[in-house]
């Protein structure tokens, strides 16, 4: 058997710490560090402030930052103040921060965030403190000149040749640590009043109630009214920081010993960073330690968070996957591995021994995957294992128990003194006293023979599987309760892998499962209640489940350690920044001391502690608007936007803001200043004005609003603290101002040039309206006389075709003319086209022939009108109407019938028929008669009279027709530069025989069978335009919609 037995104990008591786990912090600190990388502007931090906005400042070897928990902000990089050493930071009565650095003394004002020179009498002194005592009053230490004091304008030397390095000021008394002793100096007599510590160089001073401690070059005093400076605590050395935090603990910071930690009482506890140089410490508002160093950057701890421990391969862990635990009554501990063994340290954490896998050696297990222990109350050791089954230990050897599973995971012990072991896949064992197996059950009507974890309370067994839930069984191995996966509608139990079970101290049973997160049964339903991530438990996978005194649930998961509280169902998390051996746990590792110290391994090692030393930080945040972007561009303080002083004084002081519409774009950051695991604080805000309701933004830390309407709106903002409690509502009123034509001056102004435009209308109108009432009077006797002119025509056309007897003469006359006079005129034209052949072909005189075309042409001319006078006053059935496209219908006849005419008459015909959907309803053909009847008289009497003037070779002979449409009516232009029409024929152009054209041709009854057919078969009206040259006639046609 190989055995490694740890006989040295490592206790250096002066450098190291303490294992009294009950009382101290655990030297695994671990701090949260910042350096240049952060935004720091240099690694060496001299000095460390927070102001009464919460924000903290770092004064550093070359200039100064202000942090807020996310970023680092340089103050007046250009200024003196931002090249050069900074010794100190502090703020004055007023809120403004004092700077004393290498090259003067400078104030920053926080509500211009500007910089300047405290005093002229100042400037380009080395000022190393700087102590306000009052608005006017301020004390001063300048290297190399000693003390003053400034009071107004005035500076005045207290003490010179002195070097100082901290200040006190109580009830009237100046408290100087000085490199020769303890200089108590009363300011109103102006007179010394003691000298302490003469033999001693004192570097820092702590003020507390009844006392004062002093951190010299050797040791630490305690100083007391009327009493001698004891010395508290000896070896420290250099001690040039003090701070006590909020458990009464002292720190210090040393020159040479780094940074030490030391009980209420000076006994000290640990030593961290041993041999790096402290500069500066300081405690902050939400109780986090920042330690300051030389050339090391910036460390920040939470006090609240010290009291995880850990053992991993420094003190001979050397696999740290732990999966099983067990304290002995003399608090030595069993550590089980996965992989490495099986290890027992005692209870300072000292390796007593390790067994692990030897092959040649039979007294061992053979498998180093050690998945379960438990001593019961005989003594006796058992031991399961991964593949090798289960064991017990003997002698140091490892018996194995005959029979049992290569897989135990869980052992454990009934009221009647059996050791029950779980299996992955063999069921569950039951052993006897002596080491044999009395009995392997397999749960009835349970689809499973693989268990994780079991847990042993009262006569209940409770069986956590791999694979089919969590299933119940009395002592008998009889089935209680079986909770499914399947029946998680039914039983709320998420999960069909259990990893931990833990029954709490008043009867509650808890539940962890894989993925499924924590579980609280509720006996009188009959159902478990579900935690999830969505609640605030760090991870959904449950390793583990131990109660502490305080009846609070620690649980551990792959995401960190939680810590439950029951009452408000409230989750605390913890992390490796924490001290904890790593994110990630085990299952099966998790084990509460008789002592209540609770151990949980993971995969690098075993972290313990005792719950009662970490408390809750319970600091609640304070909540900041620390900038303003507008139009994604960060604004500054006097800085003009769009026209207007965004930000006259600090975002973070401001009550108002003040934009217009040209901010389109506007965004307000804010933080939380609790700087305890700040990126794990969360935020809420509403704009009211806008939103409805309070938006929860989890840890983004800004919001942006576009296009703001004009308004008064207050945003407000509040945060919560890693430990879930909310700040205060921190508010600001945002007036969004409207634009010039937006405002109720602008609409005035628009009403009073309307009402002007209006009156100037009225009176030009007025103006005008004289003018036009004459003009109308003179357009009413035209247009009297015109209508006169056209009632006289009416009255004769409809007199003529009224007058029965005149139209029954006329239809008889044409009868008897189309019987008469149609068969001779035929007999006629056929003997003269006869005759003129014959003469044609036989030579005949030229004269006879003319003679026979002069006859034809009269005989065709005598048929057409007696077939124009039979048309226009037969009584004969109008066509048919139909549905046409009138544009259409026109383009294709004129084209097809006309065009060839025009050319061959040297006439120019000139169409705009346009597009419409609209229909014309009437006969297609009586359209066509209509056409023919006007273009014939064009070609016939237009352009043949000697007073036509139109240059004819310059082919100016017009015939023009146009089309316009509107959403009823159709209106036909007709129009010919030819002769025209006199004067005296106008009034009659319509009427039958009437008319003839200067040639002696008759003009026909063609505008009279126009007028007729327009009016009877269309509907329509023709009227003859007043032109000056040629002839111009307007023909209206009603039309119907297409879908009509």
């Amino acid at each position: 058997m190989r055995k490694f037995f740890i006989l040295s104990v490592f206790l250096f008591l002066s450098a190291g710490c303490l294992f009294s786990i009950e009382s101290i912090i655990s030297e695994n600190v671990q701090f949260h560090s910042y350096t240049v990388e952060d935004g720091l502007l240099t690694n060496t931090v001299n000095t460390i402030f927070q102001d009464r906005d919460g924000f903290l400042w770092f004064g550093t070897q070359d200039g100064v930052n202000r942090f807020d928990g996310v970023d680092f902000i340089e103050i007046a990089p250009q200024s003196e103040v931002g090249r050069g050493l900074i010794h100190q930071i502090i703020e004055d009565p007023e809120g403004n921060i004092l700077i004393a650095s290498i090259s003067g003394l400078y104030r920053y004002r926080r509500d211009s965030e500007t910089v300047e020179l405290f005093h002229e009498s100042l400037k380009s002194l080395e000022v190393k403190l700087v102590f306000p005592l009052s608005v006017e009053k301020t004390l001063l230490f300048l290297p190399g000149s000693g003390l003053y004091l400034m009071d107004s304008d005035k500076l005045s030397p207290l003490f010179q040749n002195i070097s100082v390095s901290d200040m006190l000021f109580l009830d009237g008394l100046i408290y100087a640590a000085t490199d020769s002793g303890l200089l108590i100096y009363d300011l109103e007599t102006k007179t010394t009043m003691d000298i302490l510590l003469k033999d001693r160089e004192v570097f820092s001073l702590l003020r507390e109630e009844e006392q004062i401690l002093a951190g010299t070059d050797k040791g630490i005093y305690r100083i007391r009214l009327s009493e001698s400076p004891e010395l508290v605590i000896e070896d420290a050395e250099n001690v040039n920081s003090l701070v006590r935090d909020n458990q009464s603990r002292l720190w210090t910071g040393s020159y040479t010993g780094g940074l030490a930690h030391y009980r209420e009482d000076f006994s000290q506890t640990c030593r961290f960073l041993n041999g790096e140089t402290v500069m500066s410490l300081f405690l902050d508002r939400s109780d986090n330690l920042w330690i300051g160093y030389l050339g090391a950057g910036l460390k920040r701890v939470d006090t609240h968070r010290l009291g995880f421990s850990y053992l991993g391969k420094e003190k001979g862990l050397e696999n740290t996957i732990v999966v099983s635990l067990w304290e002995d009554d003399d608090k030595s501990l069993w550590i089980g591995t996965f992989g490495g063994g099986l290890f027992h340290y005692s209870e300072d954490k000292i390796l007593l021994n390790r067994y692990s896998y030897n092959p040649d050696d039979p007294d061992y297990s053979g498998d180093s995957r050690i998945m379960g222990l438990h001593r019961d109350r005989r003594g006796r050791m058992w031991i399961g294992t991964k593949n090798k089954g289960m064991f017990y230990l003997e002698n140091e050897k490892f018996v194995p128990v005959e029979g049992s599973y290569g897989s135990v995971y869980s052992i454990s012990e009934d009221d009647r003194g059996r050791i029950w072991a779980i299996t992955q896949g063999g069921g569950v064992h039951i052993v006897d006293g002596s080491g044999g197996i009395t009995e392997t059950l397999i749960p009835p009507y349970v689809p499973t023979k693989s268990f994780r974890t079991m847990l042993i309370h009262g006569e209940k067994v409770y069986l956590g599987s791999v694979d089919s839930g969590l299933v119940l069984l009395d002592l008998d191995g009889r089935l209680l309760a079986h909770y499914a996966p399947e029946s998680f509608s039914r039983y709320g139990l998420k999960g069909a892998h259990v990893l931990s079970l833990c029954v709490s101290s008043d009867g509650t049973l808890w539940v962890g499962t894989f993925s499924g997160g924590l579980h609280r049964y509720n006996q009188e339903t009959d159902s478990f209640k579900q935690y999830t991530e969505d609640d605030g438990l760090p991870n959904n996978t449950v390793y583990g489940i131990l109660e502490d005194e305080e009846k609070r649930l620690w649980i551990s998961t792959n995401q960190g350690l939680a810590l439950f509280t029951p009452e408000d169902e409230t989750f605390t998390v913890y992390t490796a920044a924490d001290g904890l051996q790593s994110n990630e746990f085990n299952s099966g590792a998790s084990y509460k001391s008789s002592s209540s110290i609770l151990y949980m391994g993971g995969v690098q090692g075993l972290t313990y502690f005792n719950p009662s030393l970490i408390t809750v930080n319970q600091t609640v945040p304070e909540t900041r608007i620390v900038k303003l972007s507008i139009n994604n561009r960060d604004v500054s303080v006097g800085e003009i936007v769009q026209g207007i002083e965004a930000l006259p004084t600090s975002i973070t002081g401001r009550e108002e803001l003040i934009l217009n519409q040209k901010h389109l774009v506007l965004t307000l950051h804010f933080r939380a200043l609790h700087f305890s695991n700040s990126e794990r604080n969360k935020y809420s805000y509403i704009l009211e004005g806008l939103e409805p309701d309070w938006i929860d933004s989890g840890v983004r830390n800004f919001s942006t609003y576009t296009s703001l309407p004009p308004g008064n709106y207050t945003f407000k903002v509040k945060s919560m603290s890693a430990a879930g409690l909310w700040s205060e509502e921190s508010s600001l009123r945002i007036i969004v101002k409207p634009n010039f034509h937006q405002t109720i001056w602008f609409r005035l102004l628009l009403i009073a040039v309307f009402l002007a435009v209006l009156l100037s209308i009225i009176r030009v109108r007025l103006s005008k309206a004289d003018e036009k009432n004459i003009q109308l009077e003179e357009m009413v006797a035209e247009r009297t006389l015109e209508l006169e002119t056209a009632l006289e025509r009416e009255k004769k056309m409809r007199d003529f075709l009224s007058s029965s007897e005149k139209m029954s003469s006329i239809v008889s006359l044409t009868a008897r003319l189309a019987h008469n006079l149609n068969t001779p005129l035929g007999s006629t034209t056929t003997a003269l086209s006869f005759l003129k052949s014959s003469l044609e072909e036989g030579g005949g005189d030229a004269s006879w022939v003319e003679t026979c075309n002069l006859a034809l042409d009269g005989t065709n001319k005598a048929a057409q009108i007696v077939q124009q006078l039979s048309a226009a006053s037969s009584g004969r059935a109008l066509p048919t109407p139909v549905l046409f496209n009138l544009s259409n219908i026109l383009d294709e006849y004129i084209h097809s019938q006309w065009i060839s005419v025009f050319d061959k008459e040297g006439i120019q015909c000139e169409l705009d028929l346009g597009v419409t959907e609209s229909r014309l309803m009437g006969s297609i053909s009586s359209l066509q008669e209509i056409i023919d009847c006007l273009f014939s008289n064009a070609v016939e009497h237009a352009f043949h009279s000697e007073s036509y003037s139109t240059d004819i070779d310059s082919g100016l002979k017009k015939v023009c027709l146009k089309a316009a449409y509107s959403e009823k009516e159709a209106l036909l232009i007709y129009r010919d530069n030819g002769q025209g029409i006199s004067n005296d024929l106008k009034g009659k152009i319509f009427e039958p025989f009437e008319g003839s054209s200067s040639t002696g041709k008759s003009r026909g009854m063609g505008l009279f069978l126009v007028y007729n057919l327009i009016k009877i078969h269309f509907a329509g009206q023709i009227v003859l335009m007043n032109e000056t040259e040629g002839v111009c006639l307007h023909i209206k046609f009603p039309l119907k919609l297409k879908e009509e």
